[in-house]
């Protein structure tokens, strides 16, 4: 909310006429009223060029770039879908080709003609010498084959399917994971940001406070220069403006200062010229009631980064339960082979099926301690959900509460300033009158600087809150 600067403040007529002249001091009585009219500066402005500015929304798109926390993250998923993958093999079959050949002896091929086989053809069969035939026996036959061979598991009541719930759950969980990395990365953002406005706003003010010092001593060596005013009040001045320049100068180091916070949570450098947009002091607030308890609990519910990693977490134990619990079922499998076999010129085919039914019978009890763990783990997750939601709400609560309260703060720091503004225009125009000391200026210069930094202050802690919210 701006406040208009007052510029129809009664001004005291009485001057002590000097050697000057009525006309001088007319003159010098018009530029004190432009000079004393400067308020402090407590609005936030963008500049109108904008050159150099970076909104919080540009801040947070660098920060999510090449970051090595992400791509952690994403190698993570990719491997949960890697496992994924395996786990919805197993529902497929598996085909192998194999190529073989031996060398052994004995297993010579012997033709037995159609009359002895009782077949319609000549049949071959193997035949193997004995070791008193001498080296007959160890005559060495070559044999080779190829085949094909299938395995399916045709079906496992369920077995596979868990397994399949499973990994997908452990992928759903790997990304909530990522979501929760980039969901903190994004508050270490926000956090650099306001300290970084914060800093900026401040050292805006003490270069305005500097500016009207300088403005301010310009008029009064003016009226110096004509008689008007006595050398000796131009002292207490310059001490100001030491003192103000000092400031400035504490304000611009700590800017500097703030900017490498600034760029470790982005992870990369902010150019020279960059300063963070005021106009995010500005930003709306949420229509909640902050007395309201049934807000923030709903508020809560609906799960953060933090909560859907949870909740994930969970659901992918509650898979590995059902995997689990089923690995005493049975498998039926089918196995099948066929190819040729060939020994010399003479090949043979090959080919054989089966069906099996295979009943686990003892693991060595690795099925039990899975489950058991599993459970111990889900009552984990469990207690970490109810903690986290508890953790929420009571966060949301007091981000409502401080919405509520800087929201209040502010009207009353913008009054605070208004009136200082009008007791430093006073203050200065009675210094000129004789009537002010200079400590009475010093005092209403220093109000106003301090009403200034509530302003700031209030609207800092207003904008925190509401990201907060956000997130």
């Amino acid at each position: 909310m701006r406040h208009p600067v007052r510029r129809d403040l009664p001004m005291m007529r009485r001057f002590s006429v000097h050697k000057c002249g009525l006309v001088s001091m007319l003159v010098l009585a018009a530029t004190a009223t432009m000079t004393e009219a400067a308020p402090v500066e407590s609005t936030p402005e963008r500049p109108e060029s904008g050159r150099g500015i970076v909104t919080l929304p540009d801040l947070r798109a660098r920060a999510l770039k090449q970051r090595p926390e992400l791509v952690v993250d994403r190698t993570r998923i990719a491997q949960a879908e890697a496992q994924e993958s395996i786990a919805s093999a197993g529902r497929m079959p598996t085909i192998a080709a194999t190529l073989d050949t031996s060398v052994s002896p004995g297993g010579q091929l012997i033709e037995l003609s159609p009359g002895v086989s009782g077949l319609d053809g000549p049949v071959l069969v193997q035949g193997s010498p004995t070791i008193d035939q001498g080296a007959a026996a160890f005559e060495p036959n070559v044999r080779y084959g190829g085949l094909i061979g299938v395995d399916w598991k045709i079906y496992d009541f369920g077995r596979t399917d868990a397994l399949l719930r499973a990994a997908r759950a452990e992928t759903g969980a790997k990304k909530a994971e990522a979501a929760r990395t980039k969901s903190n990365l994004l508050a270490a953002v926000d956090a650099a940001y306001l300290e970084w406005l914060g800093a900026s706003e401040r050292a805006r003010f003490e270069r305005a406070a500097l500016d009207r010092l300088h403005a301010r001593r310009r008029d009064l060596e003016a009226r110096v220069q004509v008689g008007a005013l006595a050398p000796s009040m131009l002292l207490a001045l310059d001490a100001e403006l030491a003192s103000a320049e000092l400031r400035v100068a504490y304000a611009d180091d700590g800017i500097q200062r703030i900017h490498a916070s600034v760029e470790a949570a982005i992870g990369q450098s902010l150019e020279p010229d960059a300063r963070p947009d005021p106009l995010l002091l500005e930003i709306a607030a949420p229509d909640l009631d902050p007395s309201d308890a049934n807000a923030a609990s709903d508020a809560a519910s609906r799960a953060d980064a933090a909560g859907q990693m949870l909740s994930a977490q969970r659901e992918a134990l509650e898979a590995h339960l059902e995997a689990y619990s089923r690995s005493w079922r049975p498998v039926l499998r089918l196995s099948a082979q066929a190819g040729l076999r060939g020994q010399a010129t003479n090949l043979f085919p090959v080919y054989q099926g089966s069906v099996g039914l295979t009943f686990p019978l003892w693991d060595g009890n690795q099925s039990g301690s899975r489950l058991a763990l599993a459970r111990a783990q889900r009552l984990e997750i469990d207690a970490r959900i109810t903690q986290h939601i508890d953790a929420r709400r009571q966060a949301i609560h007091e981000s409502q509460q401080t919405i509520h309260r800087s929201t209040k703060r502010l009207a009353l720091a913008q009054t605070f300033l208004e009136r200082a503004r009008a007791r430093l225009v006073d203050a200065e125009q009675r210094q000129l009158e004789g009537t002010a000391s200079d400590q009475d200026v010093t005092s209403a210069r220093e109000q106003t600087t301090r009403a200034a930094v509530e302003v700031l202050t209030a609207q800092l802690d207003r904008a925190s809150a509401i990201l907060s919210l956000d997130r």
